[in-house]
């Protein structure tokens, strides 16, 4: 069965389900963004990243910080390669949150957003 997708379900599915790398670059069909995946990148590899000034653990991230950029040779805290799998209670989580979003979107109840 062929089922209808992008490069976005395509690379984030394989993320999700194996760990490993999701890349982003420039499409090659025009100026929008094109998703990829890898189970390792080289070790040398150098990539840089945008970090917080002050890292602290939270339960939930801030969607834009202060921070500077820093030059790795592996991103910190990359989830290593898993066997296929998937992983139900983060896939669950994120199952969640879609339909949440779809329920505001319908009209349904769900999250308010905006007055």
């Amino acid at each position: 069965m062929k089922l209808p997708l992008n490069c976005f379900l395509f690379a984030g599915w394989l993320w999700l389900s194996r760990g490993g790398y999701l890349i982003m670059r420039r499409s090659r069909s025009g100026p929008f963004p094109h998703a990829m995946w890898a189970a390792s990148i080289p070790h040398d590899l150098p990539v840089e990243q945008y970090v917080p000034f002050a890292r602290r653990d939270r339960l939930f991230p801030p969607i834009v910080f202060y921070g500077r950029v820093e030059l790795v040779a592996e991103p910190e805290g990359a989830l290593p390669y898993r066997e296929p799998g998937i992983d139900w209670g983060f896939a669950a989580f994120w199952a969640g949150c879609v339909g949440l979003l779809a329920m505001s979107v319908a009209g349904i109840g769900g999250l308010v957003i905006g007055g």
